[in-house]
């Protein structure tokens, strides 16, 4: 499930080849089970894969810090600013300031970036010097 503040693209179509669904998807029984508001899944949509879809390979030679959440346990987060949807680079965000409060992070590396990645169900988090290494494959 995808919320539109999260990863639709300004014209409302999606991103990459990744088809959304018109209609709202109903939220999981878990979080109904555990009490989350119904609130949190106004404009959710499921991601609906046609063959219109691509695999993708991201890679990074050199990382500081990865992290990968699942993401029916992050929370959309106002302070944040970045670039891209879903596949995001970060000009602020908790994460970031989280990694360069490690003591050598701007000694051993300078210039460093945080790229973020939103998929279906998980929310990937890099900080590195070097960009992405990105390969596309399959065929629309």
């Amino acid at each position: 499930m995808i919320c539109p503040k999260a990863t639709r693209s300004a014209n409302g179509s999606g991103f990459a080849g990744l088809s959304v669904a018109d209609e709202v998807s109903p939220p999981p029984q878990a979080a109904i089970e555990q009490g989350i508001p119904l609130a949190v899944f106004d404009g959710c949509h499921a991601i609906r894969h046609t063959n219109r879809d691509y695999l993708f390979d991201v890679s990074w030679r050199h990382y500081v810090a990865y992290n990968v959440f699942n993401e029916s346990y992050t929370s959309w987060d106002e302070s944040s600013e970045f670039e891209g949807n879903p596949f995001r680079l970060y000009r602020k965000s908790r994460y970031l300031d989280f990694v360069r409060n490690e003591q050598n992070v701007e000694f051993l590396a300078p210039g460093h970036k945080h790229w973020g990645i939103c998929c279906e169900w998980h929310i990937i988090d890099v900080v590195s010097q070097d960009e992405p290494i990105v390969a596309r494959f399959g065929q629309p």
